[in-house]
């Protein structure tokens, strides 16, 4: 796997699945927006602030995941979180966000016209109470449409690209 690759995969899609477990071991996934990916992170929004905000308070482990719907395989990150909130969240990561507030409405409002869709909401507006994920990717499994894995530890990857 090459890290460049991957990264452009991520680039395709705007969400990704973020799985925690509270205390209890009880599991929880939600989607997060991606905001960026820059180096060994994935930066993600939340806006509920609810359950995955809450177990990763506690324990900083998340798994993600998605599928390239081109190749049909399908992707498990893993890695820690650290939650940047409030005063924490700096004016780049704000216009980061506000960037992609903006492309997101955009593509939705153009699709929309060109399927003949009609929305509830066209415009995206994120809540003005928000955190950051700011996620250690540590290692990638790629998952075969047959049920092949292949795991890659993400940092060796890097250091052998580089």
């Amino acid at each position: 796997m090459n890290t460049n690759n991957f990264k452009k995969l991520l680039n395709k899609i705007q969400f990704i699945d973020v799985a925690t477990a509270n205390s209890d071991g009880y599991p929880n996934s939600a989607p997060k927006l991606i905001l960026k990916i820059p180096d060994e992170f994935i930066y993600l929004v939340d806006c509920t602030i609810g359950k995955t905000w809450e177990n990763l308070k506690r324990d900083s482990r998340v798994s993600l995941s998605f599928v390239d719907q081109e190749s049909l395989k399908g992707y498990q990150v893993k890695g820690v979180a650290k939650i940047i909130e409030g005063d924490g969240i700096c004016q780049q990561l704000v216009d980061d966000l506000q960037e992609k507030e903006m492309a997101l409405t955009v593509t939705r409002l153009i699709s929309g016209i060109r399927d003949k869709k009609r929305h509830e909401d066209f415009e995206i507006g994120m809540s003005n109470k928000f955190v950051i994920f700011k996620v250690t990717i540590l290692e990638v499994v790629e998952i075969g449409y047959k049920g092949n894995l292949t795991r890659n530890d993400f940092k060796e990857l890097l250091k052998n690209e580089g």
